[in-house]
């Protein structure tokens, strides 16, 4: 087994880890790895994957696991002081921020796994669980299979009454205000689904 150290700078933040090639010829690698204040914005592949504007801070830790097949990667991460300006708005609605987003998630075999993912904002709270599997060849066809909660706070749902069904507004105020829904369909054609 052969171990290697890092450390370096990423996107104003910091990496470092340790690498463990434990067969050369066959390939199998493990990554044990940390980041800390890398800013979102500065990272051009995400930028590129999304038509949305995002910022903050990312940090956490992360495993790349590879042997002759099926390599793995998963991470627990941590998003702070995360700015999204959407590309369209949603309730007239285009700008989102939240102080904290943790994320457990796996990238394994063209699928996205999003074990968990917890976001506390401004505007809103928002739990996320579910799969996006990925096209090689076209990201706005990546196929979507989310659901999850939405908790609005009262200034944000004060400003949104106007546009949600009045019965179902009703019935979330009368002690029910986690409202669960569910996104399929694709990232070019998302569809969005209320319970």
């Amino acid at each position: 087994t052969i171990t290697v150290n890092f450390s370096g700078h990423l996107y104003e933040g910091t990496l470092r880890g340790r690498a463990e090639i434990r067969d050369p010829e066959g390939g199998g690698i493990k990554v044990n790895g940390k980041i800390a204040d890398v800013q979102l914005q500065q990272i051009s592949a995400l930028q590129q994957w999304s038509d949305h504007e995002i910022s903050g801070g990312l940090g956490g830790d992360f495993i790349y696991a590879a042997g002759s097949a099926n390599p793995k990667l998963s991470g627990n991460l941590t998003m702070s002081a995360c700015r999204v300006e959407l590309a369209s708005a949603i309730f007239n609605q285009d700008t989102f921020e939240f102080k904290k987003i943790d994320a457990d998630l796996v990238l394994q075999n063209r699928n996205l796994v999003i074990n968990g993912l917890s976001a506390t904002g401004s505007q809103l709270d928002l739990k996320v669980a579910g799969r996006i599997k990925l096209n090689e060849s076209n990201r706005a066809k990546n196929a979507l299979d989310l659901t999850g909660t939405v908790t609005p706070h009262h200034v944000f749902l004060a400003k949104i009454e106007k546009d949600i069904p009045v019965d179902f507004l009703r019935n979330k105020k009368t002690g029910q205000t986690a409202i669960s829904f569910k996104v399929d369909g694709t990232m070019e054609d998302p569809v969005f689904s209320l319970n």
